[in-house]
């Protein structure tokens, strides 16, 4: 019901200079250009190949004794992992997108088809969700290790799975529908970009028709164009109204959907204050895992056009972060306090005085002879006697 919008990446809107040549379509151009769109992507696969191959192996294998732990999960732990699982998984799938939408940022040749890149349906979405799969089935590797003995306990989290998967879903949807609802009207065509039945379908059309004015964002975008050069605002904005493009909004949206569920694990997790968390130490990971994708992703995009390493940000937020005191826990030490000496008490009469001079201790000692008065004693054997 919703018409495909218009992207950067289709050959008609790029400038003369970057469109496809003749030259473009030989076989070592395409080796090169996929070559150079594998390194743009390296944040992605390379957090992509730790989830899919690196850390199930090496629990397994490899690094045992140090990750083996990380897979002993209860069945609520293991719904927690599941969900920040998918959620990692889908923020690779945006991010990778931003990429493969907006190579001629990186003065590269747009081979890539807008049809192929541009929808966020069934497969894609199936294909991602399949990196979270070993991470998974890596404690049904090696039941016995990671204590599922019985039917009871793999049927438990299997259907544990399976909830985590259906809620981390929810979660998307949730998040899809509100950046429709708070985007430009047709930025994000539902109908095209997220596989929902009828009635979620029709939700995200309601949202679509209610959505904000492209007017209404066009004099940001002016203002952007007019005083900042093209080559920082080229792959972000529309250089026809200043408006984002649909792959930048959806993903800013959905890094906020995932820092407000890493909130909300928090304040859950508060709950068992003294008591063992159902949060696991996986779920941790994941979340780090989840927070590195987007903050290097996003960096990746935007330094990438200007040859900039990602090494130099890294360095730089670890020096900030070293000269912030926030993390450091300081103690004030007050002056003109005095503590009194606790002497060695020897004989009956130091000890009785020793109880006038302290009523708590004197009451605490007349309290255990009381208790010792009213409870008997019993007669000890000959053994205990021995």
């Amino acid at each position: 019901m919703s018409t495909s919008v218009d992207v950067p990446t289709r050959l008609a809107s790029l400038p003369p200079n970057l469109a496809d040549s003749p030259s473009s379509k030989s076989y070592f151009n395409k080796i090169v250009t996929a070559v150079t769109f594998t390194y743009l992507l390296r944040v992605p696969l390379l957090i992509a190949f730790f989830i899919f191959a690196f850390l199930p192996v090496a629990a397994l294998h490899s690094l045992r004794t140090l990750l083996q732990n990380l897979f002993i999960l209860s069945v609520e732990a293991t719904f927690w992992t599941t969900v920040m699982a998918f959620a990692l998984c889908w923020s690779l799938l945006l991010t990778s997108r931003l990429v493969l939408l907006n190579g001629y940022r990186f003065r590269l040749p747009q081979v890539l088809k807008i049809l192929n890149v541009h929808t966020m349906g069934p497969k894609p979405l199936i294909i991602f969700a399949l990196f979270a799969v070993p991470l998974l089935a890596t404690q049904f590797i090696d039941r016995h290790t990671f204590g599922l003995t019985d039917r009871n306990s793999i049927v438990g989290r299997l259907i544990a799975i399976v909830a985590g998967a259906l809620f981390a879903y929810v979660l998307a949807f949730i998040a899809f529908f509100l950046s429709v609802w708070i985007a430009p009207q047709k930025l994000l065509p539902p109908s095209e970009k997220f596989p929902a039945p009828e009635l979620l379908q029709q939700a995200l059309l309601w949202a679509e028709k209610h959505g904000l004015q492209t007017k209404t964002l066009e004099p940001f975008g002016g203002f952007l164009k007019r005083h900042f050069p093209k080559s920082l605002w080229v792959g972000y904005l529309d250089p026809a109204n200043g408006v984002p493009w649909g792959g930048h909004w959806l993903a800013f949206l959905f890094a906020g959907a995932t820092a407000v569920l890493t909130f909300a694990l928090d304040v859950y997790r508060r709950t068992y204050l003294g008591e063992s968390s159902p949060v696991p130490a996986f779920c941790y990971v994941m979340i780090l895992l989840l927070n590195l994708n987007w903050i290097l992703a996003f960096l990746s995009f935007f330094l990438d056009r200007y040859r900039v390493p990602l090494l130099v940000p890294i360095l730089v937020l670890c020096f900030i972060g070293a000269r912030l005191p926030s993390s450091d826990h300081y103690y004030r030490s007050q002056t003109g306090v005095s503590m009194d000496r606790i002497r060695l008490v020897r004989g009956p009469l130091r000890f009785y005085r020793a109880c006038k001079r302290c009523p708590s201790l004197g009451n605490r000692m007349s309290l255990m002879r009381q208790r010792n008065r009213q409870e008997p004693r019993e007669q000890p054997t000959n053994s205990q006697t021995l």
